[in-house]
Parts: C-alpha cells; structure tokens; sequence
C-alpha cells in the first residue's frame, strides 16, 4: 500500500485553520447562517413532543401553555395542529 506523503495531515491542518470558531475537522459550510425561530403555544391537555421533518429538531412542550422557539422551516407542520398556536 502506498503512503500519501503526509497529504492527509497538511489538508487537515489547512481545513482547520479555514474553520477557526469552529470544532476541531468541521469544516465552515456545516456551520451554516443561524435561522429564523417563531413561537408556539401548547394549548392540550398534558404534553407533547413533535419532530420537525424540515430541521430535523424535536419539540417539547411540557405542559399547557408552554411555550417554545420553532425552527421557521417546522412552521407549517405546527401550525396544522388543533392544540399548537403560533404567537
């Protein structure tokens, strides 16, 4: 098997160097722009969990009345159901 010539070591220390403020071998594209939140209000009965098909996030609202910060893409998945009300 033939050695890369260390090629491997420099590209990584170079990718660091790029992502500075970020972890270790992430590179800066993951980080991505910070996103847009609204607010929703739990009106059931005891508590709920939702997971945001668009961000991937999941959402508990612990009791009625609760309130919690959506992700902007999960809106319309919220906003379809009878005890979630966007604020």
């Amino acid at each position: 098997m033939a050695c890369c010539g260390k090629q491997r070591k420099q590209l990584y220390k170079s990718t660091e160097a790029q992502t500075s403020g970020t972890i270790p071998g992430q590179a800066g594209f993951m980080a991505g722009p910070k996103r847009s939140v609204v607010l929703f209000e739990y009106r059931g009965n005891s508590s709920l969990t939702v997971h945001g098909f668009v961000s991937g996030k999941r959402y508990w609202f612990e009791r009625p009345g609760h309130v919690v910060e959506v992700d902007e893409r999960d809106r319309n998945l919220l906003l379809a159901m009878p005890s979630l009300k966007q604020l």
